[in-house]
């Protein structure tokens, strides 16, 4: 194979360049040496912190709709408050 020249399709070369981080979808290079996964756990670790503090709360006050809200928008994005929420509306 002459250099320069693209390989053929099909060809040992393509599939080794299918199996490289760049290939996989959770290890994109976002910027600032980021890659996509690593935002995207720090985004789920917040959210689920603010869940966590959020429940906190509502044991308190089970009537704040504003926090009731804000938990329900949250166990859409990490699971693991659906429990609770239940809970609430039970009560």
């Amino acid at each position: 194979m002459a250099a320069g020249s693209t390989p053929a399709p099909g060809s040992n070369f393509e599939v080794n360049l299918a199996n490289t981080k760049t290939g996989k979808t959770k290890g994109r290079k976002i910027g600032r040496n980021k890659t996509f996964c690593e935002n995207y756990k720090r985004t789920k670790r917040r959210e689920h912190n603010k869940g966590r503090r959020l429940v906190k709360y509502l044991r308190k006050h089970p009537q704040d709709l504003v926090a009731r809200k804000a938990l329900r928008k949250i166990s859409g994005i990490v699971p693991g408050f659906n429990h609770f929420l239940t809970e609430l509306q039970a009560a």
